[in-house]
């Protein structure tokens, strides 16, 4: 989509669409699964006049375009692709979404973007960071940055990372999906009657996932140590984990008939029938949505649901992207903008209650938790109880 333009930047090298590969003169990663060539050097912003064009212009100095990479993922990136352009605000001239359905594919959409000669390629759903690492080491002159979940971390300042492979042109955003799952897991506790929740997961294999479900029985037992918790990973894969609403209502019927009370879920569409089976319940049992205001992406589960969890993708993205664009203006060697590696993390938050299923006295008490998160007196990577 075409987007307002802003002053005349640096751009970057290009690439074919989808899994459509160069045929002459251009060796690209991904070409035959079974080979790996090194792609194509990628020239400094200040030779640009050297380059060829590209079909989506996006190597003037004029064009300035931003792509978005992703796989399956647990983090809810479909709502943030819907609108990724007005999250950057015209702060790009060209931006695009590629949807991959799985990390294999995810190395092609990733290859379109560079040798398109995006300027900046946001990629989600590379679960290790291993390839989008690999990726900024092969084009050095394109600025990537990974979206990505906290190892065990507090939500407060980090201490500045850089990537295991050292790529300078690589900004790495991790969201603390543990203290989201803690605070999710505090306020089952708090509103359950029968001492029993259940948390519907995606992929097992997911490291968000795994922090969520660690985070949510953190702070489940915060609460009430002596709590009995429910928890149901996918079996499979990420690719149809989080899209498999069936396996999530059946595992919320089986939780329901253990006495379960309280669910959660975390996870794309498999998330979001999670909280739908709840509600049809009748009004016995609550739920809590998870990375994004559930209200809005799951309206039909607003009987059963007391808030979301909720991570702010938008802000540190836009934040990350546009400095990168910002920076590329004064850039004038082939060695990529230097990224200081920071780790963006942004707090998490609740969603707005609904009164209707809480009491006053757990919303201030849900205040206190988010205000400890923040400041580091609560850790949600400890054992509490």
């Amino acid at each position: 989509m075409i987007l307002s333009k802003l002053a005349p930047r640096f751009p970057f090298l290009a690439l074919v669409f989808g899994a459509v590969l160069v045929a002459s003169g251009c060796s690209l990663r991904g070409a035959d699964p079974q080979q790996s060539a090194d792609p194509p050097a990628v020239l400094a912003r200040s030779e640009t006049e050297t380059r060829q064009p590209t079909s989506r212009g996006c190597e003037r100095q004029e064009v300035h375009c931003v792509g978005l990479a992703i796989a399956p993922s647990a983090i809810e990136l479909r709502q943030l692709a819907s609108g990724l352009d007005q999250v950057l605000d015209g702060g790009a001239d060209i931006v695009e979404v590629l949807e991959a359905e799985d990390v294999t594919q995810l190395e092609y959409k990733i290859d379109d973007f560079a040798q398109e000669a995006f300027d900046v390629i946001v990629v989600s759903g590379d679960p290790s960071g291993v390839l989008v690492a690999q990726m900024a080491a092969d084009f050095p002159g394109l600025e990537f940055v990974s979206l990505g979940v906290t190892a065990a971390q507090r939500s407060t300042e980090l201490e500045p990372t850089t990537d295991s492979d050292g790529a300078p042109n690589l900004t790495i955003i991790e969201f603390p999906t543990r203290d989201a799952g803690f605070l999710a897991g505090s306020l089952a506790a708090l509103t359950t009657n029968t001492a029993k929740v259940a948390l519907v997961l995606g992929a097992g294999s997911d490291p968000a996932a795994v922090e969520f479900r660690a985070g949510f029985e953190a702070g489940a037992q915060f609460i009430d140590p002596g709590i009995e918790l429910f928890s149901f990973f996918h079996p499979d894969g990420p690719a149809s984990a989080y899209n498999d609403p069936m396996w999530a209502s059946q595992r919320v019927r089986e939780a329901i008939a253990q006495g379960v009370d309280v669910v959660g879920s975390f996870g794309g569409t498999t998330a979001g029938a999670a909280l739908v089976e709840a509600a049809r319940h009748d009004g016995a049992v609550r739920c809590i949505g998870s990375i994004v205001d559930q209200a809005g992406a799951t309206p039909e589960a607003e009987s059963c649901l007391i808030t979301s969890s909720v991570i702010d993708i938008d802000g540190p993205l836009r934040s990350a992207v546009l400095d990168l664009l910002e920076a590329s203006d004064d850039r004038a060697t082939s060695d990529g903008i230097t990224s200081d590696g920071t780790n963006r993390v942004d707090p998490v938050a609740m969603a707005d209650f609904n009164l209707a299923l809480v009491s006053g006295d757990i919303v201030s008490q849900m205040d206190e938790i988010i205000q400890g998160l923040g400041e580091g007196s609560i850790l949600a990577t400890e054992q509490h109880g």
